[in-house]
């Protein structure tokens, strides 16, 4: 159920003059109107519009259309705005209340026009609660808009980290829900050499994932668990994840756990968790921070809710992008005090009444808070209590905050990130809200029998609490007039008017202001008198007291009573009148029938005469004959008086029985006579009405008057036959017992400011006397005598007379009872205490009574305006009068009228839609409108003109009535589907009857349902009155019956077609061919761009060589097939090949009927589900049938003399059944729900069709839930008698029966019927077929199903020819040059005539004989072109010779060539079963021309060239969609491309693949995994299809990954020399992940000093792995005993641990490398600049180009240093450093390549040297040097290089200082010593 509350606008224009306004709304088709108001400033409606739902639940694409505009204008004069409400956040939860306040409206053109609407919308899916529960829940929680669309403040932005959303979800009953887990990789987790195994408690099942080994593992595995709980049990139960070390002892396992609640889960958007990272921590040292990373995806499956598309999860390493960090809550020691006062109302157990302990728990469960009224002025209010002032402060410190937040500045982050901090920011306000001393409890208000309680009704306290502060403050019902329906759950027993006030004693002055009238205190007692031997007395009454209250029980006589304390008696005694019992019993009626029975007895055996009492009532009771009974005043006499012979009586009305004693009624009635009879009686009956006048309004005066006075006490009696019984006034004959009331008024003796009510303490006072003091002796049985209490009255002086008006147009699918199918409904309207109803209409279940029922003098007390704000309600209830008495209940409706006080400014009402509430749920709507008008003394009620009268009744009047035109409703009832008979009864010959508007079209029975279950005329036309506004057309119900013998016809099944405006269509619209886009280029633009395509592949061809070849590696050759263009699809770019161009598969992630432009597969006829009539209300409907039809709704012209439009209903298919072959390709399936223990399943495929059923349980994917399968069904069937087909996965157990997964059923008859042309989708290309190529110039190929089913001679291949002889080979035949080619076929129905051929012209002219049609062609240099023979064509070519001829065309008659093309030129792969195989039936412009007959347009014209065609009156040109030739290879003719592109253009169905959701009729609604497929259906009248598409799974290639360890660096030391020295045993295991089973080590390396290692080792790596999904292959079985082997997919990841070697312990880990080769970082060159995180290089040519990770894949080789880590201390750090070399290659190259393990032969590719290790440091001294080296070289070479430095700085300091003084001296001797030297030196 939807609901829509309309509050209120706001209109900036608007005068209060003209037509009102109302607000009309539209969902899914179905619209809704508000009553029309005044068009004021700010019109107020609070009116709610309801959209009952039915199994349809709220889809997240649902909105809500608005418009406001003016009463009787149409929508462009009167639209004064209109808006769209999406409805997404409701479908994903429910449990919110869309709250718009303000909405701006917008014109057609999408401008503002200052108009607002203010409203509120809430949704309770189908199965929910009631809508008063539903209401009551939802009314904790306000949604804001989705999707704001203006601006609004932001709210929560500038606080940092805003408080985190955690709403409850909405409670109701139980449902199925389904949570699944899905734990996909771990990060970083701390530890060392551990194995990680992942649990997961879900809550109260453990779960257990395969152990891995590293720190970063990978799963990928899924766990479920099945709840069948409420939303709100279900968000408290735990999800606990914990990481746990496998290695280690169970009490250190622990790595780390992570807890949240299923809660979170479903409220984060679309109720699952997609790749989120959990921050781990250590539960027993919470402080110790994050502890690794573990990534979930977790999601909520709800059962009937739609499951939103699957999210890819990206391959991202970026943890803070998407990271849910948990809770952290300090522990705190808090004492819970709870004080239990008193308790009411608590139900009475059998036998025993007693206190039950109650058991309170404080856990981890979130607080529940009681929502309560905020408190209106927060700084006005004195805390009372501490806890009053720690709430307060609370309350001020968050609106600072949240102030602060708001005015911080604008939003930084956009509206999805904003709004959920938003809405907790408004949950945090909403938590504050909540009062938490507010214990006053609600009022209860019981409607009691005796002390049998019937019905309650609740009041909350806090609507009823009065404030003294201000009116705002206070409830909103507090001393306000207003209406409770008294009733238990599913039942209204009783409408009550009342008002209400709730306060403080001290405050009460002001109580009489909220009463309207005077209160007075009264001592009430009863007086009673028994008859006895013929006389009243009142003592000793046998079994009853003298003096009793109202209920009988006994109290004192009045003398013996006294006021109260404080108080005085105010007059004497005196004699109270029974008020109820003097009320007018026809107060209200306008029509009442009189009854009178004539009474006759007789002796035995003697004649019938008048009985002693001639006349009497039904009760036996003596009234007058009817000849006296007279006329009241004021009233008027319709009919004389009749017989009533309806009933069970004889012809003359007699009803027959025996008295028991003489003179007494008998005690039973028959309407045959007997002999014993003695009394006989008939009822005789007139109708009068009431006389309009203004003395009948003086005449209710008078009555109420004579209610309010006095009375003589001899006359105030009332009279019972009984005590207990029900008294009245009037005595009748047996009456024994007699009552009368005495009342006594008192008043306070002081005034004081407290009202007079309060002021009574306890009841009247006794006698002060001794005997007064005595309790008078009561009867057996009645207990003590009693103080009775006071009696408080509120007298109004005068009520208000109101008339009430209703306008019952309409009732809409009304839900009969049992197993009828139709209803003879009558509405009962009752108001206050008056009464009416409407005629019976037979034998539907839309009623139209179009009746008015006026309420004339309705009495009301109070204030009128208290009416107008508080109106009563008017309940209109619906009963099916299938036979005597009241009927069977069928549906009630609250409606409330609207009241007009001054009736000179009414507005005639507008009809409304009320919902009709049953039994068991909805039941149906009513159209009704109500209007209660005030009658004023000016009279001016009545000069509103009364609604016309009309056969008897009154009708609606123009004004109020809908509008009606005539209209056209063409019905194609095209068939039954699946009809099942009643009372095991087969279906014989079934009917249709189709009702709409009053009138019934029945179709033309079935014949032979078996063989044609479709009707033998298919189109109807029905002409129509039909309401001109949408709201008011009333629904097409559907009717099945069934002819069996005797006449007899049982009705088979029903359905109520709503939503008549989906079919509404335009008297003269036709369908346009929709223009493809034509490029805007210029034809040079266009030829240069083709130049320019031409030229790019040479030019990427020359210069990217090494790019193609690595991409050519990578993809390992793989073929083009199927499965490229799937990855393609699938936006995976490394998966798909280069070959497949811009041929592309469309990937729809829902069924193909939910594509939302496909309109279902229902544009030619939908499926309309039939129901067996009388179904239960509240169960789940099972169809009984289907009908297949369609409806056209169009206006037709008032004036008979223009044409009437033309049908629409003509082109249509022959309705004959045909045979079709089905192809099923079932490509994979994921998200499976688990049946076997392990989490895993074994599915299996099986497809049915009809009585055929495919699929074998040997052909099981085992131990899996992401199936791939790969296969194709094919299977034929005759549609529509088998055209469901049925897909379903089961799991394979080891002993049958198989368990069902989940199934899915596709409507095949939908799909070939379709004008989407679903049957097979279109391919993105036209290719040809081509023959292969076997050697150079040699020519060979194979005709597909052969030329005439027989190939060419007697044999199916027809040859080849050789272009190195020039001459025909053969095969099966004689084909050379120059000798006759051999008849073709067997019977002689064909073959080519005798031909001799010249050399140099080829083959030679030839006739070409088929079935007797002759046509000539030259086979030479020129093959002509042109000629078709039967159906096949002759392009132009260059002859056979040369190699260029191209055949194209449909095969000859049924046989022949297949289509194809030959051409000479580079070898090609035959497109026998590829991915651009042609496989339908039709070629391109073949299918265009059946898709011009089909919708009614002339066949298209290509030109001669066949780049052009006319089309639709459009041309299109081969241009507009290529811009240049094709680059694909075989791209067949050009018309055939272009007549592709034009079908492209009408938006077809494309080659797809849909994704379709399992489900399972154990879980019903709730998904159980989705499979991807397609289907192909072929008619066999279009011809043999073409060859299947081979969709067999990828195989995994082999690859083999060598890994040589050269050297290691700086690894940490294990162990100390006795020299001090740091010296390891080092050695190096590997093993890719997974494959654990062949983990490889080095030998070792004994005493290597600082961590120097070197090895020369080589690791050799089989592994089997998916270039597509990147992922390694992993078949292995789980354990010994399985039987099947599970195939895992892993990341491929090479894992490399250092370890030092101990001989009498275990082995230290030193450290560990893990390199993921698709991810592989670049490696260092030196080891100096290996680091954990790559350090820049400060040199430009040391900087590493491109991204920080390449693939091993691509690049196939790699060397350098990668680090070694090890986690201490919660963090990682460097522990050493490897030089590797990787190398992958594969099968092939592994092959030609071989190497050994380690350094084992073949000891090739490099060839390894054995390491040139140093000696241990106990042989230094047959190596001194080399000890010296590495025991003090390596460890003190800084300061031995810094010394050497100094002691050669100290030497040259030294031999200076020595050399100096002489040096010195000899200057000083001969300071020209150097030149004479110099020149002597020159003279020589």
């Amino acid at each position: 159920m939807l609901r829509l509350l309309v509050a209120s606008a706001h209109l900036p224009a608007a005068t209060g003059a003209g037509p009102g306004v109302h607000v009309y709304a539209r969902f899914r088709g179905v619209p809704r109107s508000t009553r029309v108001v005044p068009a004021e400033r700010s019109p107020t409606w609070n009116e709610t519009l309801a959209w009952p739902l039915a199994t349809r639940p709220l889809r997240p694409t649902d909105s809500l259309a608005l418009r406001l505009q003016l009463w009787g204008q149409p929508a462009p004069q009167g639209l004064l705005g209109a808006t769209t409400v999406p409805l997404s956040c409701l479908a994903e939860d429910p449990g919110l209340l869309l709250d718009l306040g303000q909405l701006p409206l917008r014109d057609t053109q999408g401008h503002p026009t200052g108009a607002t609407v203010s409203l509120r919308c809430s949704y309770v899916p189908p199965g929910q609660v009631a809508a008063g529960k539903a209401a009551s829940q939802r009314s904790e929680r306000v949604a804001p808009c989705p999707s704001p669309p203006g601006p609004i403040p932001a709210v929560g932005t500038a606080m940092g980290v805003a408080p985190r959303r955690h709403p409850k979800p909405a409670a109701g009953k139980k449902e199925d829900f389904q949570v699944r887990v899905r734990v996909l990789e771990g990060h970083q987790l701390q530890g060392n050499a551990i194995k990680p195994v992942v649990t997961v408690l879900i809550g109260e099942q453990r779960f257990r994932s395969r152990i891995r080994a590293g720190n970063n593992p990978y799963y990928n595995e899924v766990f479920s668990q099945h709840f069948h709980l409420t939303p709100a049990q279900l968000a408290a139960v735990p999800i606990h994840i914990q990481v746990l070390n496998s290695r280690a002892i169970r009490a250190d396992a622990i790595i780390g756990a992570f807890k949240l609640d299923v809660g979170t889960v479903y409220n984060a958007p679309g109720r699952r968790l997609s790749g989120t990272w959990l921050s781990l921590q250590h539960p027993r040292h919470p402080d110790a921070g994050c502890c690794g990373y573990l990534r979930v995806s977790a999601a909520v499956l709800r059962a009937g809710e739609p499951v939103p598309e699957r999210e890819e999860v990206a391959g991202s390493r970026e943890v803070e992008a998407n990271l849910l960090q948990p809770t952290l809550l300090t522990p705190c020691v808090a004492t819970l005090q709870l004080r239990i006062y008193r308790a009411e109302e608590l139900p009475r157990e059998t036998g025993h009444f007693g206190w039950k302990w109650c058991i309170f728990g404080v856990g981890e469960h979130p607080p529940c808070h009681l929502p309560r009224a905020a408190l209106p002025v927060l700084q006005a209010q004195r805390p009372d209590t501490r806890l009053d002032a720690e709430l307060r402060a609370a309350r001020l410190l968050l609106l600072q905050h949240l102030a602060s937040a708001a005015t911080a500045g604008p939003p930084r982050q956009a509206w999805p990130a904003l709004l959920p901090e938003a809405e907790a920011w408004l949950g945090r306000v909403a938590a504050l809200q909540a009062e938490p001393q507010a214990g006053v409890p609600d009022v209860l208000l019981w409607l009691r029998s005796g002390t049998r309680r019937l019905a309650c009704a609740r009041v909350p306290a806090h609507r009823l609490a009065c404030s003294s502060r201000s009116p705002a403050a206070c409830g909103r019902l507090c001393g306000r007039t207003h209406t409770l329906m008294l009733g238990t759950p599913g039942h209204l027993h009783a409408q009550l008017r009342v008002r209400m006030w709730l306060g403080r004693v001290a405050e009460s002055q002001k109580l009489p202001h909220y009463l309207e009238g005077p209160l007075h205190v009264y001592a009430e007692t009863y007086e009673n008198q028994m008859k006895i031997l013929g006389k009243w007395t009142g003592r000793a009454l046998p079994g009853h007291p003298g003096f009793s209250d109202v209920t009988g029980r006994a109290g004192l006589p009045r003398e013996r009573i006294h006021p109260p304390k404080g108080w005085h008696w105010d007059g004497p005694w005196a004699v109270e009148p029974p008020r109820w019992l003097l009320s007018d019993a026809e107060a209200g009626m306008e029509e009442v029938l009189e009854e009178v029975y004539e009474n006759q007895s007789r002796q035995h055996g003697g004649e019938w005469g008048p009985a002693t009492v001639p006349s009497t009532d039904v009760a036996g009771t003596a009234v007058p004959p009817k000849e006296e009974v007279p006329c009241p005043q004021g009233w008027h006499v319709t009919d004389d008086w009749r017989v009533e012979v309806t009933e069970a009586v004889d012809e003359a009305g007699w009803e027959y029985g025996v008295s028991v004693a003489a003179g007494d009624p008998s005690p039973a009635w028959h309407p045959k006579e007997e002999t014993y009879h003695t009394q006989r009686r008939r009822r005789w009956l007139r109708t009068r009405r009431r006389d309009s006048g203004a003395q009948e309004q003086e005449q209710d005066t008078r009555v109420f008057l004579q209610r309010h006075s006095p009375e003589a006490p001899d006359k105030a009696w009332e009279y019972a036959s009984l005590w207990g019984g029900c008294f009245h006034l009037q005595r009748r004959a047996g009456d024994v017992c007699r009552r009368r009331c005495w009342h006594r008024r008192m008043v306070p003796e002081q005034s004081s400011s407290t009202a007079a009510i309060f002021l009574l303490e306890g009841t009247a006072d006794a006698e002060a006397t001794p005997e007064g003091k005595q309790v008078a002796a009561a009867p057996k049985g009645r207990g003590c005598s009693q103080h009775p209490m006071p009696v408080i009255l509120c007298t109004f002086q005068r009520p208000s007379s109101f008339q009430l008006r209703c306008y019952l147009f309409q009732a809409l699918e009304l839900k009969p009872h049992s197993t009828k199918a139709t209803a003879d409904p009558v509405a009962h309207v009752s108001f206050v205490h008056v009464s009416q109803s409407t005629r019976v209409l037979p034998g539907t279940l839309d009623p139209v009574w179009d009746q008015a029922l006026l309420f004339h003098r309705v009495l009301l007390y109070g204030d009128p305006r208290g009416v107008r704000d508080e109106p009563p309600a008017v309940v209109v209830e619906v009963f099916d009068q299938d036979g005597g008495g009241a009927g069977s209940f069928l549906g009630r409706s609250m409606c409330t009228p609207k009241v007009w006080l001054d009736v000179g400014r009414r507005q005639p009402p507008r009809l409304q839609r009320y919902a009709l509430e049953g039994p068991g749920g909805p039941a149906g709507e009513l159209l009704a409108a109500f209007e209660l008008l005030h009658e004023a003394e000016d009279g001016a009620v009545a000069q509103i003109s009364t609604p016309p009268w009309r056969q008897g009744t009154f009708s609606i009047p123009p004004g109020i009535r809908p509008v009606l035109r005539l209209m056209a409703l063409e019905v194609l009832a095209w068939g039954l589907r699946g009809l099942r008979g009643r009372s095991l009864l087969p279906v014989r010959a079934p009917s249709l009857e189709v009702q709409c508007g009053g009138q019934v079209l029945r179709i033309p029975p079935i014949t032979d349902l078996a063989t044609n279950p479709n009707f033998p005329i298919n189109t109807f036309l029905l002409t129509l009155h039909l309401p001109v506004e949408e709201e008011y057309v009333p629904p097409i119900r559907l009717r099945v019956l069934d002819t069996q013998g005797f006449g007899y016809r049982p009705q088979l099944g029903q359905a109520c077609v709503q939503c008549q405006m989906w079919f509404c269509r335009e008297p003269d619209g036709e369908e346009r061919l929709p223009r493809p886009r034509v490029p805007a280029s210029s034809p040079n633009a266009a030829a240069a761009w083709g130049r320019i395509a031409q030229m790019l592949p040479r030019v990427t061809a020359e210069k990217g060589d090494a790019g193609k070849d690595a991409e050519r590696e990578e993809e390992d050759e793989e073929e083009g097939d199927w499965w490229s263009k799937f990855y393609m699809a699938m936006r995976g770019t490394p998966k798909s090949h280069r070959g497949t161009h811009r041929d592309s598969l469309k990937v729809y992630n829902c069924e193909l009927e939910a594509v939302p432009k496909f309109e279902g597969l229902q544009d030619f006829c939908q499926t309309f589900p039939l129901y067996q009539p009388g179904e239960k209300q509240g169960d789940d409907p099972v169809p009984v049938g289907e009908f297949k039809g369609l409806f056209c709704l169009y206006p037709l012209p008032e004036d008979p003399g223009v044409p009437p439009p033309p049908r629409h209903f003509q082109e249509l298919p022959p309705s004959q059944p045909q045979q079709c072959l089905v192809r099923v390709y079932i490509v994979r399936a994921f998200d499976l729900s688990p049946r076997d223990r392990n989490g895993l399943c074994d599915p299996y495929v099986r497809i049915s069709l009809g009585a055929k059923t495919l699929g074998q349980r040997d052909q099981y994917v085992p131990n899996t839930v992401e199936p791939v399968f790969g296969r194709m069904f094919e299977v034929t069937g005759t549609i529509p008698l088998d055209k469901d087909l049925r897909v379903s996965l089961l799991d394979h157990d080891l002993l049958p029966p198989d368990q069902e997964i989940g199934s899915t059923t596709i409507d095949l008859e939908n799909r070939l019927l379709s004008r989407f042309r679903a049957h097979c989708g279109l391919p993105r290309l036209y290719r040809t077929w081509v023959p292969p190529r076997t050697g150079k110039g040699l020519w060979d190929w194979e005709c597909g199903e052969g030329v005439g089913m027989e190939g060419w001679g007697r044999g199916r291949y027809g040859g080849h020819w050789d272009m190195g002889t020039k001459r025909w080979g053969h095969r099966h035949g004689d084909m050379e040059m120059g000798r006759a080619l051999g008849a073709w076929g067997q019977g002689g129905t064909g073959g080519w005539a005798q031909g001799y051929g010249d050399k140099g012209d080829g083959v030679g002219t030839g006739t070409w004989n088929l079935r007797g049609h002759r046509d000539e062609g030259r086979w030479g240099k020129g093959v002509c072109g042109g000629h078709r023979v039967a159906g096949m064509r002759w392009v132009h070519g260059d002859g056979l010779g040369a190699g260029n001829g191209r055949w194209d065309g449909d095969r000859l008659g049924t046989r022949g060539w297949a289509q194809g093309n030959w051409e000479q030129g580079a070898p090609h792969r035959a497109c026998r079963a590829g991915p651009g195989r042609w496989r339908d039936q039709l070629s391109p412009s073949r299918a265009l021309e059946h898709l011009a007959r089909t919708r009614g347009l002339p066949a298209p014209e290509f030109s001669a060239e066949g780049t052009a065609v006319t089309f639709g009156g459009c041309t299109f040109l081969l241009s507009h969609f290529e811009s240049g030739p094709p680059t694909y290879h075989h791209p067949g003719a050009p018309w055939e491309r272009l007549a592709l592109h034009v079908l492209h253009a009408w938006h077809l169905v494309p080659e797809h693949l849909e994704t379709r959701t399992l489900y399972n009729s154990a879980q019903p609604g709730l998904e159980q995994g989705k499979v991807q497929m397609w289907v192909d259906i072929f008619p066999a009248s279009l011809g043999p299809p073409g060859p299947p598409v081979d969709i067999t799974p990828r195989k995994p290639q082999r690859y083999e990954l060598r890994c040589v360890v050269w050297n290691t660096r700086n690894v940490d030391a294990g162990d100390i020399s006795t020299a001090g020295q740091k010296i390891s045993d080092i050695y190096i295991t590997g093993w890719l992940d997974g494959l654990e089973e062949q983990k490889q080590r080095t030998d070792v390396h004994y005493r290597a000093l600082q961590g120097d290692g070197s090895f020369n080792w080589r690791f050799v790596f089989p592994f089997q792995y998916l270039v597509a999904e990147r992922r390694c292959v992993l078949p292995r079985k789980e354990h010994f005993w399985s039987l099947d082997e599970t195939v895992l997919k892993l990341p491929p990841k090479l894992i490399l641990q250092v370890w030092d070697n101990d001989k009498f312990s275990a082995d230290d880990f030193l450290g560990v490398l893990e390199l993921e080769l698709t991810r592989l970082p670049h490696p260092a060159r030196r080891p100096q600049d290996c680091a954990l995180k790559p350090r820049p290089s400060p040199w430009p040519w040391g900087r590493t180009q491109g991204p920080p990770h390449f693939s091993l894949f691509r690049q196939k080789q790699a060397r350098g240093w990668w680090p070694c880590t090890v986690h201490e201390g919660g963090t990682q750090r460097l522990s050493g450093k490897l030089e590797l070399s990787l190398e992958l290659l594969n099968e092939k190259e592994a092959e030609e390549r071989p190497a050994g393990k380690g350094r084992e032969e073949p000891n090739t590719y490099p060839t390894l040297q054995p390491p040139v290790r140093p000696d241990s440091s106990f042989l230094w001294l047959w190596a001194p040097l080399r000890a010296l080296r590495y025991a003090v070289w390596q460890r003190h070479r800084c300061r031995i290089t810094a010394t050497l430095a100094l002691l050669l700085l100290l030497l040259l300091l030294l031999s200076f200082i020595y050399s100096a003084p002489g040096y010195m001296a000899m200057k000083l001797v001969n300071p020209l010593q150097g030149l004479h030297l110099f020149g002597a030196g020159s003279k020589h």
